[in-house]
């Protein structure tokens, strides 16, 4: 039996990278952000917002959404060809920022030791071949169904 090949993202399906930045930024700039307000301006987020999931460490300081690593553990162990597809993130001006891929790398190796050539990081995840995408981004999705 040929097993499907699952495209995971990584922010938002693995990792609990928007719980950590609106307590972060709620935090720091003593607002109530909430996650469905977060939603609403994801297109055009807050600066303050950009600048704190492009600082140095951010990534390496998130945790694993509840299961994830279990259950991503899980498929790979049953067979199935699992694939992280992250974007690296990008600051206000649109530049890549080189470092938060190298975190994300880290913090694969650091949460699934026995991964390392199954991470791909790309921006453009329509890109990139498989049978089941999870993305926490709708346009993602849309655009690897197309």
């Amino acid at each position: 039996m040929k097993y499907p090949t699952i495209l995971l993202d990584l922010d938002g399906v693995v990792v609990d990278f928007f719980n950590k930045l609106i307590e972060v930024y709620n935090k720091r700039y003593n607002k109530t952000l909430t996650m469905q307000e977060l939603d609403q301006q994801f297109d055009h987020l807050d600066p303050n917002l950009v600048s704190i999931f492009n600082e140095e460490g951010w990534f390496l300081e998130l945790e694993p959404l509840p299961n994830a690593i279990e259950d991503v553990t899980e498929l790979k162990k049953s067979g199935y060809k699992v694939f992280i597809c992250t974007a690296p993130a990008r600051n206000l001006k649109g530049e890549i920022n080189e470092e938060s891929i190298s975190e994300k790398f880290k913090w694969i190796r650091c949460w699934l030791p026995n991964w390392g050539n199954e991470i791909v990081p790309i921006k453009f995840k329509d890109m990139v071949c498989g049978d089941i995408m999870l993305d926490d981004a709708p346009y993602n999705l849309m655009a690897w169904c197309d």
